[in-house]
């Protein structure tokens, strides 16, 4: 028999994050200053912090633009010695075809590129960014590559192993030569590259010395490559030249701005928060055990825990280790102990065989949000939680509301391992640990802090088996939840072994920071937001 739980017109996990439910913020008024505790955060700082939100892309490009401008000055060259305009415009339309190619006309070209935050200016640009890179820093002809692009590749193997890997690349150039080839921008060439110009950029950005806002540049500037200073409104209209910025992007940019400050002033104030010299040593030491790893720092930070920049995840990494040292004291054996329960459902990865309907305020087929989104996913919320209410089939329910939607799978992924895994067949979950679902309930890190409140955490640790609830207010709309079934955690954790202490300990820190921060932002005055 399944019950009811908490279908009332709103869930009180909505109310946790109605600072984010705010009127939308329009064009005149999205950059005024924020006001935290009398600390005024610019309308610079806001703009800056959009780019960094929502400009990852447009960021990496400057960055590849000035490299390669350096490069050429350096030669005497010119990009048009490089590249033409007709090269650039044959492998953009290759690779619009390639779109077509690969989802066979289930989908649109406008919607994969909108599913991935591109438009068709960008691609081509980006298209042609590539290609320039390629032909000034990996040529064809491997016995003209400049000389940092050589030492880059070498210092990712050992010496004799680099010359090796040389010689079979002029080897491969020359055969190529001798049968008339040319496939600099051929697809297969072009992966090749793209996976040979990861340390080339690496070791060109260390040799730039780049400075981001976590470097202490002002405001006005997004970063600086080299001697050019990178300013923050050259990366605000890029960005914006390439789509509209949706009114919920700005609202959670002045969120993270005024909670982050927040929880800055509390820290400082009572003398826990990390100085420059001591939280760059605590830095270096995470990115140093990142470094030889299967996941980078950056696919940490922006892949797994969906920070919008490694900036980002920098700062919250600096306030959560402040934080940490400021209970450091008070931290016990029967905190931890208590914390036991939680630590192993989820460590131990128990598992929730979970159904959503989702009510979204997005559009995710046409890529973008929905015209008053959230006014028409709480309506359409409440209605299904009143027809729940009334006793009406969940099964129907679902099947006729709910908005969640799996893309076709591309042709070349087709009956690869995992390309189901991740699919949510309209909100029918089915059995998933707690790291697992975050992702289909569309939250991350970054996100439950920003919100101040976690759906999948709700559901997971708290929501019992044959019942419903919500709705719950989450990143893209409203969910309505019903749990199946669970399984218990497949491990025990306890605190002798040292190992597992500490990722008892760690959860600990990461459960009481969050409840801290969304006190802060509760009692701090604040005006902007």
């Amino acid at each position: 028999m399944i019950s009811l739980r908490n279908l009332t017109a709103l869930s009180p996990v909505i109310l946790a994050c109605s600072a984010l439910a705010a009127p939308a913020i329009g064009s005149d008024d999205r950059i005024t200053e924020i006001v935290v505790n009398g600390e005024v955060i610019s309308g610079q700082a806001i703009l800056r912090e959009m780019v960094y939100r929502i400009g990852s892309r447009e960021l990496e490009s400057r960055k590849l633009e000035i490299f390669i401008q350096k490069e050429l000055e350096r030669r005497e060259l010119a990009a048009s010695d490089f590249v033409s305009d007709e090269e650039v415009e044959e492998l953009f339309e290759r690779q619009l075809a390639q779109i077509d190619e690969e989802y066979k006309g289930k989908v649109s070209q406008e919607t994969v590129l909108k599913t991935n935050r591109l438009s068709v200016g960008s691609v081509r640009k980006s298209t042609k960014l590539s290609l320039l890179f390629n032909r000034v820093f990996l040529p064809d002809n491997p016995s003209e590559w400049p000389d940092i692009s050589r030492s880059a590749l070498i210092d990712t193997m050992d010496d004799e192993q680099g010359e090796l890997f040389f010689d079979k690349m002029q080897e491969g150039y020359q055969l190529r030569q001798s049968q008339g080839e040319t496939t600099d921008s051929s697809q297969g060439q072009m992966m090749f590259n793209a996976f040979l110009r990861q340390p080339i950029i690496a070791a060109l950005a260390e040799q730039a010395q780049i400075l981001t806002p976590s470097d202490g540049i002002p405001d006005r500037l997004a970063m600086t490559v080299y001697d050019v200073e990178v300013t923050t409104d050259e990366m605000f209209e890029r960005i914006k030249a390439n789509a509209a910025i949706p009114a919920i992007e700005w609202e959670r940019t002045r969120m993270w701005l005024a909670k982050m400050t927040a929880v800055r002033q509390d820290l400082q104030a009572r003398g826990h928060y990390l100085d420059d010299e001591r939280f760059g040593r605590i830095w270096a030491d995470l990115e140093a055990q990142y470094a030889g790893s299967i996941v980078p720092i950056e696919q940490l930070a922006m892949g797994i825990k969906r920070f919008p920049s490694l900036d980002s995840y920098r700062l919250f990494e600096r306030a959560l280790k402040s934080y940490e040292r400021s209970i450091a004291d008070e931290i016990t054996d029967a905190d931890l102990s208590g914390h036991l329960y939680r630590a192993t459902r989820l460590l131990g990865l128990e598992q929730v065989d979970l159904d959503v309907i989702l009510l979204s305020a997005y559009g995710f087929e046409a890529g973008e949000w929905i015209e008053d989104g959230w006014e028409k996913a709480r309506s359409r919320a409440t209605e299904v939680a009143r027809k729940l209410g009334d006793g009406e089939d969940w099964d129907v329910l679902l099947e006729q509301y709910s908005d969640f939607w799996d893309p076709p799978v591309p042709a070349s992924k087709q009956g690869q391992q995992g390309t189901t895994t991740m699919m949510r067949r309209k909100g029918r979950l089915g059995f998933r640990n707690r790291n697992t679902l975050m992702p289909l309930l569309d939250e991350s890190a970054y996100i439950c802090f920003l919100a101040g409140h976690s759906v999948t955490d709700t559901v997971f640790f708290e929501q019992e088996v044959d019942t419903v609830a919500g709705p719950y207010r989450g990143p893209y709309g409203y969910y309505i939840t019903r749990v199946n079934a669970r399984k218990p955690p497949t491990k025990a954790f306890g605190l002798d072994d040292p190992i597992q202490r500490k990722s008892v300990r760690q959860d600990y820190v990461d459960v009481r920071f969050a409840e801290y921060a969304s006190g802060l932002i509760e009692k701090a005055a604040i005006q902007g937001i």
